[in-house]
């Protein structure tokens, strides 16, 4: 029999009438997202093949950490705070101006928190960590020309929940036991249950520069990611005694550092001047 894994217990921080106008506005803004999502990909595709067929594209990797949190409108007994992850991505860069360049992305990422023991004794130190892949369409413009160009980046994604993890330390022995947790089926009480949201959506902005390196680019960059999907579904929480406490409310916070490199392939498909016709 599948043991109930213990989670954060909540407490209300607020009216109910701003906790509701809160929650509604994000699930309005993760509605949106889905939407333009969703709508603009066949546009979106079409454009960027034909972008590619006339412009020299160029194919690169990226990898760095992620700073992650959750954040809910309910609030979470202890505040969590960050946990560091790894990020890496696989990306095309489709140049559509001298200073402006298409990017998608198809990448792995660890989100999650960090809560350590408060109140001591009472709440054990835990850790949630969840695995996504995610699928970005990113809008880069250079601010300057030359050999170093400093960028900004805007950009909305799509992320699929590949697994969860749940880490607390053991009260007897002081270690971190982790369990696998069951998206479709999270025990938060003996009495409660419920799934955790498998999709996530969002928007990202960052700063970068981008340095040459012979035919290539080398470039760093950071990344603030702000999601909007409620990552535990409003998952049901009771107390020991089966009672009503709150929902169990996060929405996804993340700091990205990469470091990537980025190689074009092709020429770019131009008429020459001068040129003869056949």
């Amino acid at each position: 029999m599948e043991q109930p894994v213990r989670l954060p217990v909540l407490r209300r921080t607020g009216p109910l009438a701003i906790t509701a106008t809160y929650g509604a506005i994000f699930a309005g803004m993760e509605q949106i997202t889905w939407r333009i999502l969703l709508r603009m990909a066949p546009t979106a595709a079409a454009a960027i093949f034909c972008m590619a067929v006339h412009a020299q594209v160029s194919f690169g990797v990226r990898a760095g950490v992620n700073w992650a949190k959750m954040v809910g409108n309910e609030g979470i007994l202890g505040k969590p705070g960050t946990r560091l992850g790894p990020s890496s991505a696989i990306m095309v860069g489709i140049p559509v101006t001298p200073h402006f360049t298409l990017v998608p992305e198809l990448g792995y990422v660890q989100r999650g928190y960090y809560r350590d023991a408060t109140p001591p004794g009472y709440f054990p130190e835990e850790e949630l960590v969840l695995d996504y892949a995610d699928l970005s369409l990113l809008a880069k413009f250079h601010a300057a020309d030359g050999p170093t160009r400093p960028y900004i980046l805007v950009g909305a994604m799509a992320g699929r929940l590949l697994g969860a993890r749940l880490f607390q330390t053991d009260p007897w022995t002081k270690e971190m036991q982790g369990v696998v947790l069951n998206t479709g089926q999270v025990r938060t009480s003996p009495w409660s249950e419920g799934s955790m949201n498998r999709w996530n959506a969002g928007v990202c902005a960052g700063l970068g520069f981008s340095f040459t390196a012979g035919a290539s680019q080398v470039f760093v960059e950071g990344r603030y990611l702000l999601g909007f999907t409620d990552i535990w579904n409003d998952m049901p929480v009771l107390d020991v005694n089966g009672s009503w406490v709150g929902k169990l409310v996060g929405r996804d916070r993340s700091i990205e550092v990469n470091v990537g490199w980025m190689i074009p392939v092709g020429t770019p498909r131009t008429k020459q001047a001068g040129s003869k016709a056949p």
